[in-house]
């Protein structure tokens, strides 16, 4: 059994603004790094035992702070990527909102899949994978922290509640948030979802 905890990365400029998905120079603002400093103080009194993080900048940079905290050298998996938003990425939400495409992916995640990128299913799935191989490489009741992005921390909850994917957006996963769960052989156990240090 691991028990991991899946942290979102500190705010940036363009949150609730535009979709950046896995554009490239993205870093966080200082409210992100203040979200991020909470967040590390919090895991700094845990026994952890591994820093794994999604290799895009924000991601790298969340990574940072905890390592400074925890004194864990921060590893990247590129399993652990944003989802490839193909042609959705970069845009500004109020020009995909009058896209039926946009539409038709927010109700039905289970068969949409973004232009030109992925399924939340192939997401889920990369997601778990890094997971569970994480999972067999430590011992039992390690602890490691990994630090992602919003929609895969999601799929990973609805994997381990037994949620059906196309409900997805009914799991809330702020930035700085906090979200753990156990996963054993024999199954699975969500602690906290969305906790804010």
């Amino acid at each position: 059994m691991a028990i991991f905890h899946l942290l979102r990365h500190g705010q940036h400029d363009l949150i609730g603004r535009t979709l950046v998905g896995r554009t490239p120079g993205v870093t966080m603002n200082e409210v992100g790094r203040a979200e991020m400093a909470r967040a590390a103080s919090w895991l700094a009194k845990r026994s952890l035992v591994a820093l794994v993080a999604s290799p895009l900048d924000r991601t790298r940079e969340s990574a940072r702070i905890i390592a400074a905290a925890t004194e864990l050298e921060p590893t990247h998996d590129e399993r652990l990527l944003e989802i490839d938003l193909g042609a959705f990425a970069d845009q500004r939400f109020e020009r995909l909102r009058k896209d039926p495409a946009w539409t038709f992916w927010n109700a039905s995640r289970a068969l949409a899949r973004a232009p030109t990128g992925e399924t939340m299913l192939e997401v889920q799935a990369r997601w778990m994978g890094c997971l569970l191989e994480l999972r067999d490489q430590y011992g039992a009741d390690d602890e490691i922290a990994i630090v992602g992005h919003g929609d895969p921390i999601r799929g990973v909850l609805a994997y381990c509640l037994g949620v059906p994917i196309d409900l997805l957006l009914r799991i809330e996963v702020d930035c700085g948030s906090i979200s753990t769960t156990r996963i054993a052989l024999d199954g699975v156990t969500v602690v906290r979802t969305n906790f804010m240090p």
